[in-house]
């Protein structure tokens, strides 16, 4: 006859606890040189939906630009153009029962996202003279740009600081420029001298929607006679 003997049992708890999900991350886009905002920001970043399990410590660890699982956001510089890849994701910790066990550390995934700069455009100005047909002046100056692109928006108005609500002609393509030899404005009076030089505010937008602005000057100039005699004019040989 066999006897069976039992040993004395023990309780044992199992916790199952919950796993952040990834979280979003919209990529974030900058021109050149514009202030940044740290990689949180509610406009790119949204945490993953808080656990109904209650977990006794969040972090948010970045990866961006060198530094590796920092729980400080960075902040990405934008002084050059470019893109830079980063990855960030959501850990939970949760305290033993018993106070005294480590507690139960719970990464979730990760999410990717890249941050892109683009480039502020770059380009060059000239302002050209009207003609004179003798003491008549043909108001023909123009105004003529260069190293820009294609599809680049060129816009200008008269005055130092440019005003997109009075702009002195319909905006421009880079492209419409091109085919013009790079004139963006014409039929352009001259200042007369003793005045003031003519001040135009330029501005240029890329497919990006980044903009530069530069002024270019367009001298006085009077139909005299320059050089002591006039336009048109025949000069004859004295003996």
């Amino acid at each position: 006859m066999s006897t069976n003997c039992v040993s004395f049992t023990a309780q044992i708890d199992v916790y199952i606890r919950d796993v952040p999900e990834a979280p979003t991350m919209v990529n974030p886009e900058y021109c050149q040189d514009e202030t940044a905002t740290s990689l949180d920001d509610a406009a790119w970043f949204t945490p993953s939906v808080l656990s109904t399990t209650s977990p006794s410590d969040q972090d948010t660890l970045w990866t961006f630009d060198g530094v590796v699982d920092v729980t400080t956001a960075p902040t990405p510089t934008t002084t050059e153009a470019g893109s830079e890849y980063g990855i960030v994701s959501q850990v939970w910790s949760y305290d033993h029962p018993d106070g005294v066990s480590s507690p139960t550390v719970c990464p979730g995934p990760v999410e990717d996202f890249i941050v892109i700069v683009n480039p502020t455009p770059v380009f060059s100005l000239v302002a050209v003279n009207g003609l004179c047909d003798g003491l008549t002046p043909l108001n023909n100056g123009e105004l003529y740009i260069s190293d820009y692109r294609d599809s680049d928006t060129i816009r200008y108005t008269v005055g130092p600081t440019f005003d997109i609500n009075n702009q002195a002609e319909p905006q421009q393509t880079g492209f419409n420029v091109d085919t013009n030899d790079g004139v963006f404005a014409s039929g352009l009076t001259n200042p007369t001298v003793g005045s003031s030089a003519t001040t135009y505010a330029v501005q240029v937008e890329t497919e990006f929607g980044c903009t530069f602005e530069d002024t270019v000057d367009l001298a006085p100039k009077d139909c005299d006679c320059p050089g002591g005699y006039c336009e048109p004019a025949s000069v004859s040989k004295i003996l």
